[in-house]
């Protein structure tokens, strides 16, 4: 079985890139979707995320509080760290499932959805890394329209993340998506091809 692990930062069309991929019946293992049921109410993850971020981070219905959790880990470097290995251990554990799953299945071919792949050190699960790319100006304005945040507030988010350049050097392919996405399809299928006939 093939793994494409694909990243990319805040904004660069890395989920938009994933679902085209799903619509090609690849399977994909969403991280960002792992992570949202690590936070979620009746998540083993749960009281250990309260315990290291503080209990007003827990609304009244038993679920985080998701805008005030990210303003805290954005802006404590120490707090962001022991907060993503908490995360990183339940995605991992999920990620872990979903190959063996796979594997016994005989499936040829699965992507790994990871944005931060690279800083995670998720390599040696997959056969080619594929990084999204797109210029920094647009991620951020492309973030700030979905998560509804202020410019200077994803600029620093965007900012807290490893520089692109040095994420770069580990990719096996750099999809453009700084165009029109028929574009990237194109870069999608053109590369597509190339790791099945590996």
């Amino acid at each position: 079985m093939k793994v494409i692990g694909l990243s990319g930062g805040i904004g660069s069309g890395k989920s938009t890139v994933a679902y085209y991929l799903s619509t090609l019946g690849i399977p994909v293992f969403r991280a960002d979707a792992a992570v949202r049921t690590a936070v979620k109410k009746g998540s083993p993850c749960l009281p250990e995320i309260i315990a290291l971020l503080g209990t007003d981070c827990l609304l009244e219905d038993g679920e985080i509080n998701r805008a005030l959790a990210s303003e805290k880990v954005f802006h404590d470097y120490e707090l962001l760290q022991q907060y993503e290995t908490i995360l990183q251990n339940h995605m991992r554990a999920e990620e872990r499932r979903f190959l063996v799953g796979h594997r016994a299945c005989g499936t040829k071919l699965v992507v790994l959805d990871v944005p931060l792949l690279i800083e995670c050190d998720w390599r040696e699960d997959v056969d080619s890394i594929w990084l999204v790319k797109t210029p920094k100006e647009l991620r951020i304005l492309r973030a700030m329209q979905r998560d509804h945040v202020s410019e200077e507030e994803m600029t620093f988010r965007i900012n807290s993340q490893r520089p692109l350049e040095e994420v770069e050097q580990y990719a096996d392919v750099i999809i453009d998506n700084s165009g029109s996405f028929e574009h990237t399809k194109v870069q999608i299928q053109e590369n597509l091809k190339k790791i099945i006939n590996i």
